[in-house]
């Protein structure tokens, strides 16, 4: 029997915006029927709440912050392509986000990787880095020549139009979901009928926010002017937005901003259905393990705060989970305990009758979906980003100065935030306060001190800086090591 993984990822994407979540509108009506017959997790948890960090999580089942960079994707770290790669199964990644691009080293592992990041004309750009990545690759020489490579990729990142098929006046750094979709059926065609590991990875829930206007109407009755979502959009270049900025937001730019939000995600599903339309009608919907989930949510004025800076809050760490497996259901069912992202590497393994690497610190979910009783599971969930005075850690912005942790530790019922640069902490009761409005962190009363003590000591051996000479010094041990082996 073929064994086959679909993994489709969608940017950005909150859990509270599904109605089988719990959403009142049904902004997905694709993915409501196609959870119908589906595995529901209620407590997924994103292991970073931004791409580089989170698909670092995914890919490898490690916590970012634990062995220091994560941005680029370390070449010497096993990642799930490259293990099911190796065992003769046929590996495509598709996407068009550069933080899971060929400069970020994502496409390792991978026999066809589609990175549509760039439009046709600007291809002789990407060729170029492509080219130059392999040559430093040959050579051996990667690590000293990353500054190198990051500057190259800022002198080709120039700001560029990119055109949607319904308007053709979108402004976005990524491709769309239709685009998307052309390419995996394009794929799917030639390779439907092998052993394949299909990863897909959608951006358009991700900021700019310029939806066609026919999938607006398609959800709310709301008219939002070109100046409305000009303005919108412009609100995002600043994460935490200040008391000025804030007494100018009325309800009326919730409601827009939402509205826009959910219009991308509608346009997304729409173009879903199409592929899942396409899985039956060359025969393998019902013989594919198909995986749908998020790598982080966006902050939508939640805690004041737009997109997804430097936070690890829940509208950015709560993401949707729906597994189908390749044997019907036939139902719907929902799972309430706390899972992780670094569960899908083992996960997806699993699947393919794969042992997991033993520095895989996730746990295969099938033991769980199949009600086994020996599923072991973490009763603590940890999430890391690195951060500078409001800056965010990745391939394209980490500079000559120490990073910090901002680091969480939770289970079913509190949370703790630990801020390394700071020293603050932040401590919630998620039983009794989901939305995270009020912090305990100072509160008296032993309970309180108890669970906080108790938290902060498990979080301690996950915390770590990142400096980048001794990045440098340790990755050059690495590679001198790799030599002799």
């Amino acid at each position: 029997m073929k064994k086959r993984v679909l993994l489709i990822t969608i940017d950005c994407l909150r859990k509270d915006h599904l109605k089988l979540y719990g959403y009142h509108k049904n902004i997905a009506p694709n993915i409501e029927k196609f959870s119908k017959n589906a595995i529901i997790f209620d407590n997924a948890i994103a292991n970073g709440s931004n791409t580089p960090s989170s698909f670092y999580s995914m890919f490898t089942s490690t916590i970012p912050t634990m062995q220091g960079s994560y941005a680029p994707i370390p070449q010497n770290k096993k990642k799930i392509a490259e293990i099911i790669q190796s065992n003769k199964i046929l590996t495509c990644g598709i996407h068009s986000n550069p933080h899971l691009g060929i400069i970020c080293n994502y496409h390792i592992g991978f026999d066809d990787f589609i990175d549509i990041f760039e439009k046709p004309q600007f291809s002789l750009k990407k060729k170029i880095i492509v080219k130059i990545n392999s040559f430093f690759k040959l050579l051996g020489i990667n690590i000293y020549l990353n500054k190198l490579k990051e500057k190259l990729f800022q002198i080709f990142k120039l700001k560029r139009k990119f055109y949607t098929f319904e308007t053709n006046k979108i402004n976005a750094p990524y491709s769309n979901a239709k685009t998307l979709i052309i390419e995996t059926i394009k794929w799917l065609k030639k390779y439907h009928n092998s052993n394949f590991f299909l990863w897909i990875h959608f951006m358009d829930v991700h900021r700019p926010y310029y939806p066609p206007s026919n999938y607006i109407k398609k959800i709310s009755n709301i008219q939002i002017s070109e100046s409305l979502k000009v303005f919108l959009n412009e609100l995002f270049n600043n994460y935490k937005l200040n008391p000025d900025g804030l007494k100018k937001i009325k309800e009326k730019h919730i409601n827009a901003l939402n509205t826009l939000y959910d219009s991308e995600m509608c346009y997304v599903d729409h173009y879903l259905g199409i592929l899942f339309t396409y899985l039956k009608k060359i025969g393998i919907s019902n013989s594919t393990n198909i995986i749908i989930t998020s790598d982080h949510g966006q902050a939508l004025f939640d805690h004041n705060q737009l997109s997804h800076g430097v936070s690890l809050y829940d509208e950015l760490l709560k993401v949707p989970l729906i597994i189908k497996l390749d044997k019907s259901l036939n139902r719907q069912r929902k799972i309430k305990e706390q899972v992780e992202l670094i569960d899908l590497s083992p996960t997806i393994l699993d699947l393919f009758n794969l042992s997991k690497e033993n520095d895989f610190l996730g746990t295969s979910l099938i033991p769980l979906i199949i009600e086994k009783f020996n599923y072991n599971y973490s009763k603590n969930a940890i999430s890391a980003i690195y951060h500078y005075q409001g800056k965010m850690f990745s391939a394209f912005t980490k500079e000559n100065y120490n990073f910090f942790s901002l680091i969480s530790i939770r289970n079913i019922n509190w949370k703790l935030i630990y801020n390394d640069e700071t020293k603050e902490i932040e401590l919630y009761n998620l039983k009794n306060d989901p939305l995270e409005l009020n912090d305990l962190s100072n509160d008296s009363r032993k309970e309180i001190l108890f669970i906080k003590n108790k938290l902060f000591h498990k979080l301690k051996p996950f915390i770590k800086k990142y400096n980048p000479e001794e990045e440098r010094i340790k990755t050059s041990i690495n590679k001198d090591i790799l030599k002799f082996l």
